[in-house]
């Protein structure tokens, strides 16, 4: 009778740590993926914002160069009036 509860208790207790454990990585795996997700959507932004600022930029620069006549605007054609040096 004595074995039995005890091969019992041994069962139970193997049982109770394994599922423990289990819960354990499914909370850990969790708070991982939460992580990663902050941080993807973190990254996205910082991606989505250098994008943006990109092309501001770029926009910028060519009303600059379109107001100093450097550049001339046909349609949606830009003309360069200028050439640059493209050795690098």
């Amino acid at each position: 009778m004595y074995i039995y509860i005890y091969l019992f208790m041994i069962k139970f207790n193997k049982y109770k740590y394994l599922k423990t454990k289990i819960l354990f990585y499914n909370k850990r795996l969790k708070f991982n993926s939460k992580k990663y997700l902050k941080y993807s959507m973190l990254k996205n932004k910082f991606y989505n914002l250098q994008i943006y600022l990109n092309n501001k930029f770029q926009i910028l620069l060519l009303n600059y160069l379109i107001s100093k006549n450097l550049i001339l605007k046909k349609k949606n054609i830009y003309l360069l009036k200028i050439f640059f040096n493209l050795n690098y």
